[in-house]
């Protein structure tokens, strides 16, 4: 695809494109299904979904059973380590795909954290890109929604607004963001042109990431001086709006949450420093509040999956809890993390640890947890609270992306991946002919789980038997190949190939070869 370029409301094709009808379908079938984001290998856009439910309840790999396995797979960090401050990453199809302070957009290997791509904006990037068919969308503080190539790290188009560019949405054929002028923009996702464009709130003001969901898309916003914080609903197709409704009462409210839509409902919190804020749920269809809790304060976006509502709090609702205007007081004191009924608020159970950004992946939510007086990441289920793993190593962790059996933080001035413990797939293999004064060499063998900076040992060995039983180390052998010599004649050679980094080790067989010829 041609580069274009933009500025504002104009658009200058460099060149002419002629799309056939086939390949649009192809497009557009490439872009719902990454814009649902159902895959457990995916992750592919902030909130894992474009309704940003922060639940990816498809993950597999990852479970009360596995966790006990996981360890430090890969670090990644700029080559000049004289920048800090990542942003969350998206996952897709085995890769990682994450920004930096520095301005670049970056493309590893999930498996090793090998570099794949780079490419360099203008400008920080701390927005989570975005993912469908063959293209990333990407915002930068210097004002650019970027088009880029999935596989090359190419510009396709870039959007200039007159603000700082939030973190992408997707839907219907469209890229939806804001900006920190105060303006919601929609962008054809193919061409790169403006379909509309909607002012939200003044600069300067809180507002939030675009959210996407059954045509409309959703936004929190402190819309003006001496005004209350509200979440409005805007219609995906024209831009304008469909309701808006009150979040929190108190004035100049100095942040605001990205909503979350699920099951015909939408959630969002508001606060004023950290003095006070309220959490409250609106229909979908109509902007009507169901219920809302006041209380101190709230860490990251609210999380939806198995029929419960996810958030961090702090110090909520301290005693005594005094209801007011609806409010329904059922957050416990102190601070750490609920799991809420979604029709009304009530506690089903809550955990007194740190308030964080929380993060679900298959039956298991990810954040702080305290047992025993200790707080350290892990992770609970969702549905009862039950601590089935914790990581001291990984306290003052939060948020992590959980794709394809990968932990990911952006934490300080570097991406640490976490994966499952090194597994062998594939066995190692023995090639070569067995006779006296022949070489057979070995391969390594298929590693899966924590493989970055592997390193591979060989120990050659001669049996009694083709079962490779009764076998002993053949001395000096420890290379990938071995020279057969005239006191292995009549013998079954094996190898085994351990495979090791600075955090693990693991071991693999070959089939045994023989029995050795005389030459």
């Amino acid at each position: 695809m041609a580069e274009t370029l933009h500025s504002g409301c104009s658009v200058v094709s460099l060149t002419v494109r002629r799309i056939t009808l086939a390949l649009a379908f192809v497009w557009l079938a490439a872009f719902s299904a990454s814009s649902t984001a159902a895959a457990s290998s995916s992750w592919s856009s902030y909130g894992f979904s474009s309704a940003n439910t922060r639940a990816n309840t498809g993950e597999t790999v990852l479970n009360a059973t596995s966790l006990g396995g996981v360890a430090n797979g890969w670090v990644f960090s700029d080559p000049s380590s004289a920048y800090e401050e990542y942003s969350e990453p998206a996952v897709y199809h085995g890769v990682a795909y994450f920004g930096l302070r520095n301005g670049v957009v970056y493309a590893v290997a999930l498996n090793t954290g090998r570099l794949l791509w780079s490419y360099q904006t203008g400008g920080s990037v701390l927005a989570t890109p975005v993912i469908a068919g063959n293209t990333l969308y990407v915002g930068s503080f210097d004002g650019n929604c970027y088009a880029l190539s999935l596989s090359t790290g190419a510009l396709i188009w870039k959007y200039t607004t007159g603000g700082i560019v939030a973190s992408p949405v997707l839907g219907d054929g469209r890229v939806y963001f804001s900006d920190t002028d105060g303006n919601m923009y929609a962008i054809d996702a193919q061409t790169g042109s403006l379909a509309w464009e909607h002012t939200a709130t003044t600069p300067g003001h809180s507002y939030s990431d675009a959210v996407f969901s059954a045509g409309k898309v959703f936004y929190s916003a402190w819309t003006e001086n001496g005004e209350p914080a509200d979440v409005i609903a805007l219609d995906a197709v024209s831009g304008q709006p469909i309701w808006s409704n009150l979040i929190y009462a108190t004035w100049d409210p100095s942040s605001v949450s990205d909503p979350t839509v699920a099951g015909g409902m939408v959630y969002a919190w508001a606060m004023a420093g950290n003095a006070n804020g309220n959490l409250a749920a609106f229909s979908a269809a109509t902007g009507k509040r169901i219920w809302y809790d006041p209380g101190y304060w709230f860490g990251g976006d609210t999380a939806f999956a198995h029929g419960l509502l996810f958030e961090g709090y702090g110090y909520n609702n301290p005693a005594p809890c005094i209801p007011y205007r609806g409010g329904n007081c059922g957050y416990p004191e102190g601070s750490g993390i609920v799991a809420m009924s979604p029709r009304t608020g009530a506690p089903v159970w809550d955990d007194p640890g740190a308030q964080d950004t929380l993060t679900i992946a298959g039956n298991l939510v990810y954040g702080s947890f305290t047992s025993e007086g200790t707080t350290a990441f892990g992770a609970a289920e969702a549905t009862d609270g039950r601590i089935v793993w914790r990581d001291p190593e990984l306290d003052g962790m939060s948020g992590p992306t959980i794709a394809g059996g990968s932990i990911l933080f952006p934490s300080g001035n570097a991406i640490w991946d976490y994966q499952h413990r090194l597994v062998n797939t594939e066995s190692p293999i023995i090639s070569g002919t067995t006779k006296v004064g022949d070489d057979l060499k070995a391969t390594a063998g298929v590693w899966t789980g924590a493989v970055n900076k592997l390193s591979y040992s060989y120990a050659w060995e001669e049996c009694a038997e083709a079962a490779a039983t009764n076998c002993t180390a053949i001395p000096g052998a420890t290379k990938a190949s071995l020279k057969l010599l005239t006191a292995d004649a009549g013998r079954y050679v094996t190898v085994v190939v351990t495979a090791s980094n600075e955090d693990q080790g693991a071991h693999a067989s070959a089939v045994a070869v023989g029995p050795v010829a005389s030459g």
